[in-house]
């Protein structure tokens, strides 16, 4: 014959035959008990040949349908089957090693055949290589002891008898065949998800039988992610040729089929803790990938809800009881959701329905509080209810505010509301669910709201309009606040409970949405807001032995009070008033001065607890203080104000003069003075647009460091009382020196001449009284320089000798006093 590739591939199929030949000789040897050499070598490098002989006939056979190759991998396959059966698991004597490796031989061979054949020959070849290698495991299975050995084996099979469903079908296609099943050809994926659904049925039968339910557990956690994974599949990608077709019932049949697959081996396995898994995570893939169907969606919360209802009463763990009891809860109240959108696709008949489920579920609990003390969770379940209650109205709310709804309406809202709130307090009363009445601070508020003009629902509906007007929302909120805080005034609530902040947090929640509700509403209500807030504060410190609300307190009141009285006066000014700026400062004058003496009031009365507690005390005298200063520096803003800002910064100099430590106060009044002179000036001097002459304003402060130091000198203070006398006696020289300046800021006048040289003459006197040489030397300089200056011109002459006379009589003096 010429050398041909169809020679070559005849040559290589006579050695594999040949190699083949001696493979099966040696196995028969073996198991025979005929001694050989080296039979296990011989029989791995028979076998070994063979399969390094497969890729070269793959390449060399070009003939149509590969025959010698499809001829050589049958020879091949059969014989490593044959081998396997022969020396496994039944060898004997010195064979039992030999046995041993023959095990992994056949398995090799399968893999290597299978993947060759698929690649580069047929389907069909490969479908005949993995049917050999399906029973060679099933019959070797047979032949094991009930062991993990031989379910490996079983394991194998079944893997692969999936896989040939699956690639047999293929060939089934490309082959122009197809299964047609209630009018549609089945797709790929639904051949291979019932193919896995059978591979279900032993570990689920073994788990009946109560036979080793752990590897039954495993096997069900292996085959059930490969089940999703063809769900996903049909859902997903649609048909195997032609897409997927709109209304297919494969898609829904394999879902519901994935379902009561999880939920049968969540329910036979149900002793093992591995298998809770297996219906929730299926429940959360079904869910994702058939969603936007909602019959489907019924049926598999319904599948779920009735598996979680059996569950409570088959599993015999109770913690797993309170789990499974508070996902049938949720799971039916979806399910009915669901159905009702479904059935009338209106936002109201869902709520409305789920609402009445939610309430159903409590009048359930409560009927059979007594039965079901054995389950767990039970006020976990409580308060599941309650949250769902609670987020009901914000999602009705959210889809009823479009337009086109012209269903429902407010009622529906106030409604769910109201059920919140009677919810809330059945749990708090019947169930002794600890803090569950808190969910009527919420629900109130959100009542109250839904009932003003905040909440609009489109024309049409029930109760369109609002029930409350603007300024009425917040005026019913701090209303609130002050009933509840009137009632604990009444109520003792006992300690060590949570019931017992509940006033507290619900006058506070009251008071804060009431304030919030009033902005851009009304600044009457607002600065009321402020007051009730103050109330329920200072009252709270008191009932509540919290004094770290008195700065809140204290605070609230003076801002509430500015703002209630600016929004009084504002609508109806007082006749005797006239002129803009008494109408901006009166309402400071009333509120914030008024509040500050009414608090400073407070600080100095009887009432217990207030003035014995330094945070209390402290709180009001600094609110009081600031108070008094705000008030007035909005005096002081304006001319015909600026005296009442000036009598209010004194009352603020007053406060902090009393308050501040014993060792301070003169520091503190001497400040104050300076800041009350200050205003003083404003209010005489500067008003009007006038600009009095910078000489005597700066006198003034002299003549304040002087009496500032004759009280120093009066207490018996002579350091501090020298350096303010000092002080003083600088201005006074500053303003002597600058009056005779020519072209200086002071015009040098007579008056003022005469007041430099009678200052001197003062300050020569109060030198000579209090024995201090330094004021003594600085008047009789000052005095000279005037009387100098005053020479100058001969009206001055009488003068000039009085000051001549005034220093020899200083002179005389000092030399008469002790050094």
């Amino acid at each position: 014959m010429p050398e041909t590739p169809e020679r070559l591939a005849a040559v290589v199929l006579a050695f594999l035959a040949a190699v083949t030949f001696q493979l099966l000789l040696e196995a028969a040897l073996v198991r025979s008990g005929v001694s050989t050499f080296a039979p296990t070598a011989c029989l791995a490098a028979f076998a070994g040949t063979g399969m390094a002989a497969l890729p070269l006939l793959f390449l060399l056979d070009q003939a149509s349908g590969q025959p010698l190759t499809v001829s050589a991998v049958v020879i091949h396959v059969l014989a490593v089957a044959l081998l396997g059966l022969t020396l496994f698991p039944k060898a004997v004597g010195d064979a039992v090693r030999t046995g041993r490796v023959v095990e992994f031989l056949a398995p090799a061979a399968f893999a290597w055949s299978g993947a060759l054949s698929f690649g580069a020959v047929s389907v069909s070849l490969g479908n005949t290589v993995l049917l050999v290698g399906a029973l060679y495991f099933a019959v070797q299975a047979l032949r094991l002891p009930r062991t993990l050995h031989r379910r490996s084996y079983w394991w194998a099979a079944r893997a692969l008898v999936t896989l040939l469903a699956g690639t047999g079908y293929l060939q089934l296609l490309r082959d122009g065949g197809d299964l047609v099943v209630a009018g549609e050809r089945l797709q790929l994926a639904t051949v291979v998800f019932v193919a896995l659904t059978v591979q279900l049925i032993p570990p689920l039968v073994e788990a009946v039988r109560g036979i080793d339910r752990g590897l039954a557990t495993v096997d069900s956690a292996v085959v059930l992610p490969f089940m999703a994974g063809a769900v996903a599949v049909v859902s997903v990608s649609g048909r195997y040729s032609d897409g997927s077709v709109a209304g297919s019932w494969q898609a829904v049949a394999i879902s519901i089929t994935m379902a009561a697959s999880a939920v049968a081996a969540g329910f036979l396995l149900r002793t093992e803790a591995a298998s809770a898994v297996f219906a929730p995570a299926t429940l959360a893939l079904l869910l994702l990938l058939r969603g936007g169907h909602i019959h489907e969606v019924e049926a598999l919360l319904a599948i779920f809800a009735v598996f979680s209802g059996v569950m409570v009463a088959a599993v015999p763990a109770r913690m797993a009881k309170g789990v499974y009891f508070i996902a049938a809860r949720i799971l039916t109240a979806a399910v009915a959701a669901v159905f009702a959108h479904d059935v009338s696709a209106s936002a109201t008949a869902v709520s409305l329905t789920f609402a009445g489920v939610l309430v159903l579920q409590h009048i359930i609990r409560g009927l059979m509080r007594n039965r079901l003390q054995q389950i767990p969770f039970q006020q976990a379940a409580v308060w599941v209810t309650l949250s769902a209650q609670a987020v009901l109205p914000a999602t009705y709310l959210s889809s009823v505010s479009q337009p086109e709804a012209h269903d429902g309406g407010r009622w529906v809202l106030l409604l769910e509301l109201a059920v919140l709130l009677v919810s809330a307090v059945v749990a708090h009363r019947i169930f002794t669910a600890r803090g569950a009445v808190y969910f009527t601070i919420p629900a109130s508020i959100a009542v109250v709201v839904a009932a003003g003009p905040e909440v609009s629902f489109p024309p049409g509906t029930w109760l369109a309009e609002p029930l409350l007007g603007h300024t009425a929302v917040p005026l019913v909120l701090l209303a609130m606040s002050l009933v509840v805080t009137c009632v604990r005034l009444l109520v003792q609530p006992g300690s060590g409970v949570p019931e017992r902040w509940f006033w507290l947090a619900a006058s506070l929640a009251f008071g804060g949405a009431g304030g919030v509700a009033s902005v851009d509403v009304s600044d009457t209500a607002m600065g009321m807001a402020g007051l009730v807030l103050a109330v329920v504060c200072f009252v709270a410190s008191h009932v509540e032995g919290m004094p770290g609300f008195y700065p809140l307190a204290s605070a609230a009141s003076l801002v509430g009070a500015t703002v209630l009285a600016a929004s009084v006066l504002d609508d109806a000014r007082p006749l005797w008033l006239s002129g803009a700026q008494w109408e901006d400062f009166l309402p400071w004058l009333l509120g914030c001065a008024g509040s500050a003496a009414v608090l400073y009031a407070v600080r100095w009365s009887r009432i217990p607890g207030v003035g014995s507690h330094p945070v209390r005390k402290l709180s009001l005298a600094v609110t009081a203080g600031g108070g008094f200063a705000l008030a007035a520096a909005a005096g002081l803003l304006h001319d015909d104000t600026a005296v009442a800002g000036t009598c209010l910064l004194g009352a603020a100099v007053a406060v902090a003069f009393l308050e501040v430590p014993r060792a301070i106060r003169f520091a503190v009044a001497e400040l104050g003075a300076v800041l009350v002179l200050s205003a003083a000036q404003r209010a005489v001097l500067f008003v009007h647009g006038a600009r009095p002459e910078f000489f005597w304003v700066v006198q003034w402060f002299a003549v304040l460091g002087a009496v500032l130091a004759g009280v120093r000198y009066y207490v018996g203070d002579t350091l501090e009382g020298r350096i303010r006398g000092g002080i003083a006696s600088g201005l006074l020289s500053f303003g002597g020196l600058l009056s005779i300046v020519p072209g200086s800021l002071f015009p040098g006048t007579v008056p003022q001449q005469l007041w430099v040289l009678v200052g001197f003459a003062v300050l020569v006197l109060a030198g000579l009284v209090l024995a201090e040489r330094t004021f003594v030397w600085w008047g009789a300089v000052g005095v000279a320089l005037s009387v100098m200056w005053a020479l100058r011109s001969y009206a001055f002459a009488m003068l000039a000798v009085i000051a001549l006379a005034l220093i020899v009589l200083a002179v005389w003096r000092l030399n008469r006093t002790a050094p």
